[in-house]
């Protein structure tokens, strides 16, 4: 099944999930990678690409899934729903300098795009 893209706001249920989140899992070893990151965020059916993260009481995940639930699914697996409230919106258009592919932008309202209603 084709993966759409998706931006995650991930907010933290608590101060002490926060505190959690923010100092990682007590049995990641100290030289975990961003590598090693990207490969535990591969998962069947969805993708974590990138993520944005300051202190603040929330942080921005990019995936690739075949759907929504596919991400949520995928937070339960590494432990994180517990500390999460996580919203996902499907991004229609996706552009970015650090992927640029020379096909033709797609544009949201485009009347020629048809997308079947549910």
């Amino acid at each position: 099944m084709p993966r759409s893209n998706y931006v995650a706001v991930h907010t933290y249920l608590n101060d002490k999930a926060k505190k959690i989140i923010l100092s990682g899992p007590e049995d990641r070893p100290e030289n975990f990678t961003d590598k090693d990151w990207c490969e535990q965020m591969t998962f069947e059916k969805a993708q974590c690409l990138q993520m944005w993260q300051g202190k603040d009481d929330f942080f921005f995940c990019h995936w690739i899934a075949e759907n929504e639930q596919d991400i949520h699914d995928s937070l339960e697996k590494v432990g994180a729903a517990q500390y999460l409230h996580t919203v996902c919106y499907e991004a229609i258009r996706f552009n970015s300098f650090f992927n640029q592919t020379g096909e033709p932008i797609v544009y949201v309202m485009d009347k020629k795009r048809k997308k079947k209603r549910k």
